[in-house]
C-alpha cells in the first residue's frame, strides 16, 4: 500500500513539474513573440519615418531646382563676367566689379587641360552644374540631419 501511495506522489509530482515547464515554456514564447512584434513595428516605422524623410528632401530639392532655373545666367558680350540678374533688377550694381577688371590674370595654379580629354564647356553650364551640386550637397545635409535625430 504505501508502494502504491509513493507511487501516486510521484506521479502527482511529475504531472504538477510538467504543467509549471509548459507554463513557463508558453509565457516564454508569448515574450519572444512581444518582443518581435515589437521589433517589426519598430522597422515598419523607422522605414515609413525613412521615406517620409526622403520624400520630403526629394521635394525641396526639386522646388529649389525649379527656382534655381528661373534664374537666367548673363554672359557679357565682351567675356569679362558673369552674373545672375535677380528678378528685382539692381540696375545700380555692376555685373563685374572694377577690380575684376583690373586684376591680372594669373597661371600660377592653372591646370593644363588639353582639349581631347575635356570638351568646351560655356560658363553658363558651369554655373548650372555648380548651383545643382550645392543644392544637392545642401539636401545631402538636410537629409542627414533628419535621418540622425529620427533614429535614437
Amino acid at each position: 500500500m504505501g508502494a502504491l501511495f509513493l507511487l501516486m506522489v510521484l506521479i502527482c509530482g511529475e504531472q504538477i513539474g510538467e504543467r509549471k515547464v509548459q507554463k513557463a515554456w508558453d509565457e516564454e514564447k508569448i515574450r519572444a513573440a512581444t518582443v518581435q512584434a515589437k521589433q517589426v513595428q519598430r522597422v515598419a516605422d523607422i522605414v515609413q519615418s525613412q521615406q517620409s524623410i526622403n520624400q520630403g528632401i526629394s521635394n525641396d530639392f526639386q522646388e529649389k531646382k525649379k527656382l534655381l532655373l528661373g534664374f537666367r545666367s548673363v554672359v557679357r558680350s565682351d567675356d569679362d563676367g558673369l552674373r545672375f540678374e535677380p528678378n528685382h533688377g539692381l540696375d545700380s550694381v555692376p555685373s563685374v566689379s572694377e577690380v575684376a577688371n583690373r586684376a591680372a590674370a594669373s597661371s600660377s595654379d592653372a591646370v593644363p587641360d588639353p582639349g581631347s580629354v575635356a570638351p568646351a564647356r560655356g560658363c553658363e553650364q558651369l554655373v548650372a552644374d555648380a548651383a545643382q551640386t550645392t543644392l544637392m550637397v545642401l539636401a545631402f545635409q538636410k537629409w542627414y540631419r533628419q535621418q540622425s535625430q529620427a533614429i535614437p
